[in-house]
Order: structure tokens, then C-alpha cells, then sequence
């Protein structure tokens, strides 16, 4: 999967988590309900719910313990997050030097 595949919702809510990992006990997730990552990004629970699943489908996240509340992002998630932010600062660099 490309960039296309989250050039909307997808980015969002992958981010949503991202931004808010936590570590317990040597186990890194993120420990929100859909209601919450709706209100964060400012979708509908539904949407995030369809999200959630493609999300899991590509396997970009795990659920923990199949344990509601509690997503894992995966190496493929941490892979394309990095690839961003690396993106994201050779164009912010080559701005600046405008």
C-alpha cells in the first residue's frame, strides 16, 4: 500500500494512535475506544470503525489481546510513519532554503 491508500481518514487515525502510545509493562499501545478516536479526529464512530478494520485487514495495527480500547501499531505502521516524517522534512527543508 501507497500513499493513496491514506490520503484521507486512514492517516488520521493512524496518527490518532500513533500520537498516543503508551508503554505497560514493557508493551507499547495505544488505549483508546472508538468513541474517542472519533472525537479526536472528528469522524463518525462508524467511519472509525470501517477504518479500524482496513486498518487491521492491511495489517498496519494489532488489537491487543483482542481487548477493546487497545491497538498496537505494527512494524509496517512504525515503517511508513518514519518514511512520512522523512518525506515531510526534506520538504520542509527544502522550503526553508527558498
Amino acid at each position: 500500500m501507497g500513499i493513496d491508500f491514506f490520503a484521507n481518514e486512514r492517516y488520521k487515525v493512524l496518527m490518532c494512535l500513533y500520537e498516543r502510545q503508551i508503554e505497560v509493562n514493557g508493551k507499547i499501545y495505544a488505549p483508546l475506544s472508538q468513541e474517542e478516536i472519533s472525537q479526536v479526529v472528528g469522524i463518525s464512530k462508524a467511519t472509525v470503525n470501517n477504518v479500524l478494520k482496513e486498518l487491521k485487514k492491511e495489517k498496519y495495527i494489532v488489537q491487543q489481546n483482542r481487548t477493546r480500547g487497545k491497538y498496537t501499531l505494527t512494524d509496517k505502521a512504525m515503517q511508513f510513519i518514519n518514511e512520512l516524517q522523512i518525506e515531510g522534512d526534506k520538504k520542509w527543508k527544502s522550503q526553508k532554503k527558498i
